[in-house]
């Protein structure tokens, strides 16, 4: 809070906007010096005799003179209005000024290293100090990031849905140009996992939205729990069929309920393994790559859809194990079904497919027949 002269107290986020709309513009005209020290540094680069490498150096600086003293000037300008801003607001001043005290610290060294370029009457072998001046910029660059992105990034995550991918290098690469600055600074927010409401993948360059409450994420849990175990419910429902209706090769009857349920719970087991084996090998490779996430809870909540569905594809599972064992099946076979589930429901299809076309077949051949046999005995019912 800071009192305005009235002696009323104003909110600090009143002056968050301002001071990062200065930031961002900060940002981009730092952004456009760096451009124009690169470019310089590539035109000299070119030049083998040192005495037309300084000629052309001059030649450059005195074109580009005027709009570089425009950014100067408003560079410092509006480093000048973050600086009042923050010493108006405490809340401002306790959250940022440490950054904006080293994008003024990161400035000032690199304006006065251009201004001994420009400044000087014959500028001879500046490629030391452009580089200084470009690696100046650079920290400048990402400090205004690190204030004014983690905002923005909010804003664009509640456009998308949950585990919805923010492709970072995509939206953000004007401001964070490089690969390697902008995996820092996915790095940087990984640090604080409630900065930002999603998980970040550093090494693709991506963040997955989530919700913002943890009873939101757990009910992802509770909601792919709950249709998995509609998977017994439908079992019941088959077994009570298969004694009330006249289905010939049904394989689900009353006297077999056990057999089906005992199946389908070690199955529902060895799935939960397969989940728990492949979030525990995530951590161990977390400390070998980028992908440093240890929430268990976060991970599975970013891919809701995917897990909804791997629940619902597990009704699936009494049918395929009926299909595929007639014999039935014991409780170590339905563990590794469940492990493997994906592996063995691709089975299943590709069976259950080659038997459907048999089928087919079978009854479009059995039709071809009979109307044969029809038109064949036309004549002489007729007659």
């Amino acid at each position: 809070m800071a009192n305005t002269d009235d002696g009323t107290e104003k909110q600090g986020v009143d002056k968050a906007p301002a001071l990062f709309g200065r930031l961002r513009e900060l940002r981009a005209r730092a952004q456009s010096l760096r451009e124009f020290a690169l470019t310089l540094q590539h035109q000299l680069a070119s030049f083998a005799d040192a005495r037309l490498r300084d000629l052309e150096m001059k030649a450059l600086l005195q074109d580009n003179l005027r709009p570089f003293t425009l950014n100067y000037e408003r560079i410092a300008l509006l480093i000048d209005e973050v600086r009042a801003l923050l010493n108006e607001d405490d809340e401002l001043y306790a959250a940022w000024g440490d950054i904006v005290g080293r994008v003024q610290v990161a400035w000032d060294q690199a304006g006065g290293n251009w201004l001994k370029i420009v400044a000087a009457e014959t500028p001879q072998d500046c490629s030391r100090q452009l580089s200084r001046v470009v690696a100046d910029l650079d920290s400048v660059i990402y400090d205004c990031c690190v204030i004014t992105v983690p905002e923005r990034i909010k804003e664009h995550l509640k456009l998308l849905p949950i585990g919805g991918p923010l492709n970072f290098s995509a939206a953000y690469s004007d401001e964070l140009c490089t690969s390697t600055e902008r995996q820092r600074f996915l790095n940087y927010l990984n640090l604080y996992p409630k900065f930002v409401e999603g998980l970040i993948d550093v090494k693709n360059e991506q963040i997955l939205r989530a919700a913002p409450t943890d009873r939101r994420r757990s009910l992802t849990v509770f909601i792919t729990a709950a249709l998995a175990l509609v998977g017994f419910v439908l079992i019941l429902l088959a077994c009570y069929l298969g004694d009330h209706a006249v289905l010939p090769g049904w394989p689900f009857t009353l006297d077999r309920l056990k057999e089906h349920i005992l199946g389908y719970t070690f199955l529902l087991f060895g799935s939960l393994a397969h989940v728990v084996v492949t979030l525990l090998k995530q951590d161990r490779k977390a400390s070998e790559s980028s992908w440093t996430l240890s929430n268990w809870l976060l991970r599975i909540h970013v891919k809701e859809n995917s897990f909804i569905i791997s629940a619902i594809s597990l009704w699936l599972a009494p049918v395929a194990m009926a299909f595929l064992f007639k014999e039935g099946i014991d409780w170590k076979s339905a563990f590794f079904v469940g492990y493997s589930y994906d592996s063995f429901i691709d089975l299943f299809l590709q069976r259950f497919e080659r038997t459907i076309t048999s089928a087919s077949e079978a009854v479009q051949k059995d039709l071809r027949q009979t109307s044969l046999q029809t038109r064949e005995a036309g004549p002489i019912a007729t007659a």
